[in-house]
């Protein structure tokens, strides 16, 4: 067709969501979404595992959404933006609430 539709019945495009943003940006804009998942994971697991139960079930829903993003892109449905983007604000007010900067400063930083 020349003017190919979406099909809303679809469950997603045909694009994983890191293979599209790297096809269409290349690597350089591929590299900086890596280094954020990285830090993610490395930040929530082994940084600061005793955070609150709902931040570390919101981060695994992140985390779980970010890993299905390999298979399949749903993050332009704005049913599931709003709960990843959501999910998101969740943790930084959580942090932010908390009154604790972004890197722990000393031993005084166990507060769980």
């Amino acid at each position: 067709r020349a003017d190919p539709v979406r099909d809303p019945s679809s469950g997603g495009s045909a694009h994983s969501e890191y293979l599209l943003a790297l096809s269409e940006g290349g690597l350089l804009l591929f590299l900086p979404w890596a280094l954020l998942s990285l830090t993610l994971l490395i930040g929530q697991v082994l940084i600061d595992p005793c955070r609150h139960p709902m931040v570390r079930m919101v981060t695994f829903g992140i985390v779980a959404y970010l890993v299905h993003g390999l298979v399949n892109n749903f993050l332009d449905d704005a049913k599931l933006a709003f709960l990843f983007w959501s999910g998101a604000a969740l943790i930084a007010t959580y942090d932010l609430r908390r009154g604790h900067p972004a890197r722990p400063e000393g031993p005084d930083h166990a507060d769980h």
